[in-house]
């Protein structure tokens, strides 16, 4: 796989430096590129010393973490990056999810579900983008398989794990050649979270994996060249989340605290509960020590949590690092040493923001950016007006090169 080296993208650098210089002058259009390797912690880049990913830090910009939505899970934090809005604004609570209203449960195994556009609540950048007349491809991106409003991305392929990262990256840049207009296209890792949950965040396997998504964004950036397109794209790097060490030794069963009755959604650690009544609750709340039971109004302020067919009244969470079952008597299957779902406020459950290309300045850091501020700062590089939403360009001030030049007297 062919990766880029530092030195090869400080010349990058140049390219994207001029190219921004050369926008003031030209109408010709950037593209973004927005790209996620799920689970991954900005510290896991640290044992990045070279590679593509480092050359990319190297030359553009690296914020101390992107800042995830509650629960800590896939499907929420990558629909709360395209729509600027929290879960309970955009409706997914989950990745399982049970819907009062509807009676209808949600699974993101369930590809029915996932195509079902009632459960997607909100207008993910593609909508946005294609209101506006300006094309988005989505190479896997949770949200991008129904159709929305109406709207379905120009390019899109429903989520298939057999469909490997070198062959997204060769899709990314058919696409491409297919419609050169295109302004945005999203592309999507999954090796780095399986390998964490499988072996741990901190696991041989787990480093393993980031290299070898580090050399297909080698050979992304490789093919953008080949194009000549390089120094007219921007690369923009994101993870959904974090992920925690878990144990064996770490297990909570619920089974004798909560009734038959009882409603759940969710998967540990974070549980959604519909209890049949009030003895229910107060058994789980003695259940463990190491999980915590909050009611409507005990929901901590930075969850962003709001009353909803889909919030339960109760939400169960484990501590970090420990696991809860409530179905123990059906079987504990095999615990994972690597989790995430947790509170959102724990540092192991930060994720990653890292930007490059022409509307970007060179070796920047910046301070941590929310899950919600991706959408706003996309709107931004598309030159397009976003729709209602939760977040703030303000985040980007001192990494974006028209912001800082338009706030110079």
């Amino acid at each position: 796989m062919i990766r880029f080296s530092p030195g090869r993208l400080a010349l990058v650098a140049l390219l994207w430096l001029l190219a921004s210089c050369a926008s003031l002058k030209s109408s010709s259009p950037v593209t973004t590129i927005l790209i996620s390797i799920d689970g991954t912690h900005p510290k896991h880049l640290a044992r990045l010393s070279s590679g593509t990913i480092r050359g990319l830090i190297d030359a553009g910009v690296q914020a101390e973490a992107l800042l995830p939505v509650f629960p800590t899970k896939t499907f929420p934090n990558h629909y709360s990056q395209v729509t600027g809005l929290y879960p309970s604004g955009h409706g997914i609570v989950g990745n399982r999810m049970y819907d009062t209203v509807t009676n209808k449960r949600f699974d993101i195994a369930d590809r029915v579900a996932k195509q079902d556009s009632s459960w997607w609540w909100g207008e993910p950048i593609w909508v946005t983008a294609a209101k506006q007349n300006v094309k988005v491809a989505t190479m896997f991106w949770p949200g991008s398989e129904a159709e929305i409003q109406g709207y379905t991305p120009f390019f899109w392929r429903p989520f298939d794990y057999q469909f490997k990262s070198a062959q997204r990256v060769d899709q990314v840049l058919q696409w491409l050649d297919q419609e050169p207009d295109l302004r945005l296209v999203t592309l999507y890792f999954e090796e780095s979270d399986v390998a964490g949950h499988l072996h741990g965040p901190t696991s041989p396997e787990f480093f393993q994996a980031l290299q070898r998504i580090d050399g297909h964004l080698g050979a992304l950036l490789s093919g953008l060249e080949e194009r000549n397109r390089l120094s007219r794209t921007n690369i923009v790097i994101v993870s959904d989340h974090g992920m925690a060490d878990t144990s064996a030794k770490r297990i909570v069963c619920l089974d004798d605290f909560v009734d038959a009755e009882s409603q759940w959604a969710g998967k540990s650690p974070v549980l959604m509960l519909w209890p049949k009544d009030e003895e229910t609750v107060t058994k789980l709340r003695q259940a463990h020590p190491h999980v915590k039971v909050y009611g409507e109004a005990e929901f901590p302020a930075h969850w962003r949590l709001t009353d909803n067919q889909r919030v339960a009244p109760y939400v169960v969470v484990a501590d970090e690092g420990w696991t809860m079952y409530n179905a123990c008597k059906i079987g504990v299957p095999k615990i994972n040493p690597g989790d995430h779902g947790y509170d959102n406020a724990l540092l192991s459950m930060r994720g990653l923001f890292v930007a490059s290309g022409p509307s970007f300045k060179n070796k920047v850091n910046i301070p941590a950016v929310n899950a919600v501020d991706i959408y706003e700062l996309l709107c931004h590089l598309l030159s397009i007006k976003p729709a209602k939403n939760d977040g703030s360009l303000s985040a980007f001030s001192k990494a974006l090169r028209d912001l800082d030049a338009a706030e110079a007297p």
